[in-house]
């Protein structure tokens, strides 16, 4: 038989009647430790609970994952690399310079982005199929931003869009070395794919300028673009309207006969429209043309520094690194789980930090991670960031020997794919996803498509955001409190509400918080425990804490106020299930608030047998008390017979009453604080 003083410092020995809860709970002490832990356990927690939440700078530092890919490459990564980096390069020359002209920028400054930043995200990233450039979200941001903040020239358009990208690459920066990655997190999936519906209606009706050579004005907000292209429709050039009918259905067209990515029909149209400018002379027909393309690289420039005092550059560019940040990362981590690969999120945003501050410096506009690009990579099976490389390279060949037959292109094929690609923005599925399977989040996507129309595209994320963090205040605010009783023939206790074959246990009610304990919703905890025990007064209320992750000094309160007032009724409360950090929270509250300690139970049935053992003991002494008064007589031959047992004269009553019994009983029977 094992002693007391064998047991563990942390062993909990829990008292019932049902052998099959004993035998199930066997080997408590080592299994358990989360519930009861040790002072080396408890202390080993809370190093690393202080680890987690500390600054610690060497992991603020940026690697060279390039190092160790240069040291294993090889002939096959070679070939690999080589076959998909030129096929997501020919994808890339008409996306680039279609997106750049989504920005509001000459279509020329989609490809100068598209080399500087693309090499220097393949230095430092640790991704191996990830592929940047210009993409459409991030592109009609820059158009709102340049359409905020005011242009007039080209030139000045430009100086702003190369602002802001020194302005994000500072933004990652910190965000990496402060690591506060954390932070987009607000940004929930319902607000990012209600952000890109209303960002792909914004995108296909400013598109329709190009589309049917319109002579409108276009704005950052849906309804007065659209109002401008109905009013405008007398000013449609018929031919440039039929030739982008066609260049969209051929491109859609594609998309819906699930034409394979490695087949560039993007470029392919291109060079047919081309060949048809130059045979047709589209130019003298009234088409608009791409236009002049200065022949080589991008030069080094310094970006306009003088444009970072103006605070809407800091503002926009907030938002659009948030919104980067958040699409880019999590591209990346879902391809990198096809491949059973694990990347550094803090490395990643170095990368595009970096990429960001060199890029500005040599005409680039803000980049991001390409779904479709990034797809042909993957399917293209890439070995690593090496295909990057081959893109960038490609499109300085491009820049240095194609730009004369580049200049031909009109631009209504530009605008034609932008349509293309805007088709994947609207989620209309996810629409009806969050309508069947969580009405609140479906709420949040519809008013952020309706505020991203109607006030803009910045403004309308901000208010996604706000109505997210509102429905997560009142679902913390209201959180669930419910009656659990037990399964027939089994130790489990569940929901009233979602099984009906339920065990009632006479003079007890046993009921589960689920959510955090803390100063917002206090009152639901009160009120309840106020109903229980004014109005159905059971003997014995459990709170199962199993679901509470965390409490406060106000939750502390609530609770001993609770057991208080339920002690003025001859009602006990019991609490169990409790995790080692909320146990620690209530014990050290309970020694500075005065009270009485609280007994701490590994889960509801165990607290169950130990309270109705507890009142046999009791019954048990409450009879024995009422036969010594009934058979005085008896007392003294008691205590006749405890003196020659060596008990020196204390009677069996006096045994009874002594303290010693029933805390002997407590402590094999609960764990006390």
């Amino acid at each position: 038989m094992t002693t007391k003083k064998e047991l563990p410092e942390n062993h909990i020995e829990l008292l019932g009647r049902s052998s099959t809860a004993r035998e199930s709970m066997h080997s408590i002490s080592d299994t358990l430790q989360n519930f009861s832990p040790s002072h080396e356990n408890t202390n080993a927690g809370k190093q690393k609970l202080s680890e987690a939440i500390s600054f610690d700078w060497r992991t603020s530092i940026p690697g060279l994952p390039i190092i160790k890919t240069f040291k294993e490459y090889n002939k096959d990564f070679l070939r690999r690399d080589l076959t998909a980096g030129l096929s997501v390069a020919v994808l890339l020359i008409p996306q680039s310079m279609a997106y750049a002209q989504l920005a509001d920028l000459p279509p020329r400054y989609g490809l100068y982005s598209s080399i500087v930043p693309v090499f220097i995200y393949a230095i430092f990233s640790d991704t191996s199929m990830t592929a940047i450039g210009p993409v459409a979200p991030t592109c009609i941001m820059i158009s709102s931003a340049l359409a905020t903040i005011g242009w007039e020239t080209e030139e000045e358009a430009v100086e702003i869009a190369t602002a802001m990208t020194f302005a994000v690459g500072i933004i990652f920066s910190i965000f990496a070395f402060f690591q506060l990655g954390f932070i987009v997190k607000f940004l929930s999936r319902p607000v990012m794919q209600g952000f890109c519906t209303g960002a792909a209606f914004i995108i296909a009706s400013s598109q329709l300028k190009g589309l049917l050579k319109l002579d409108m004005e276009k704005t950052q907000y849906f309804y007065s673009t659209f109002g401008n292209a109905v009013s405008a429709l007398d000013s449609a050039h018929w031919q440039t309207a039929v030739f982008s009918f066609l260049a969209s259905a051929i491109l859609i067209g594609a998309k819906l006969w699930k034409v394979p990515r490695w087949i560039p029909v993007p470029l392919m149209l291109m060079v047919a429209s081309i060949v048809a400018s130059v045979a047709f002379d589209l130019e003298s027909h009234g088409f608009e043309l791409v236009g002049d393309i200065p022949t080589g690289l991008p030069g080094f420039a310094l970006p306009k520094f003088s444009r970072l005092s103006e605070s809407s550059i800091w503002i926009n560019s907030l938002v659009l690194a948030c919104v980067l940040y958040l699409a880019s990362i999590g591209l990346s981590s879902s391809f990198a789980v096809q491949r059973e690969q694990k990347i550094n999120a803090n490395q990643e945003i170095y990368a595009y930090s970096f990429a960001h501050l060199v890029g500005c410096f040599f005409s680039s506009h803000v980049v991001s991670a390409s779904f479709s690009r990034t797809a042909l990579n993957a399917e293209l099976d890439n070995a690593t960031q090496g295909s990057s490389f081959i893109q960038g390279s490609t499109i300085m060949m491009a820049l240095l020997f194609l730009t004369a037959p580049i200049e031909k292109l009109p631009k209504c094929v530009l605008s034609a794919v932008i349509i293309a690609s805007v088709i994947s923005l609207f989620k209309y599925e996810e629409w009806l996803f969050l309508y069947r399977v969580n009405k609140p989040d479906c709420v949040c996507f519809s008013v952020t498509v309706i505020a991203t129309l109607v006030i803009g595209i910045e403004p309308g994320i901000l208010v996604g955001v706000l109505t997210n963090m509102m429905f997560l205040i009142a679902r913390d605010s209201t959180p669930g409190f419910a009656e659990l009783r037990r399964l027939p023939g089994t130790t489990e206790y569940v929901d009233v509400k979602r099984f009906t074959d339920v065990e009632k246990i006479n003079d007890v009610h046993v009921c589960q918080f689920r959510n955090e304990l803390f100063y917002a919703n206090v009152d639901v905890f009160e009120n309840y425990m106020n109903d229980l025990i004014i109005n159905i007064k059971p003997k014995l209320i459990i709170v199962d804490f199993s679901l509470v992750p965390y409490i406060d000094s106000n939750g502390v309160r609530i609770l001993a106020q609770s057991m208080t007032r339920a002690k003025q009724y001859d009602i006990e409360i019991y609490v169990a299930g409790t995790r080692w950090n909320v146990r620690d929270a209530i014990a050290l509250g309970f020694v500075h608030l005065e009270r009485e300690k609280l007994r701490f139970f590994l889960n509801v049935d165990s607290a169950l047998h130990y309270w109705e053992d507890h009142r046999e003991f009791q019954k048990l002494k409450e009879t024995a008390e009422e036969e010594q008064e009934d058979f005085p007589a008896k007392g003294l031959e008691d205590s006749a017979e405890s003196i020659q047992d060596g008990t020196q004269g204390e009677s069996r009553k006096d045994r009874l009453n002594s303290n010693s019994i029933g805390d002997e009983f407590s402590e094999k029977n609960a764990s006390n604080v």
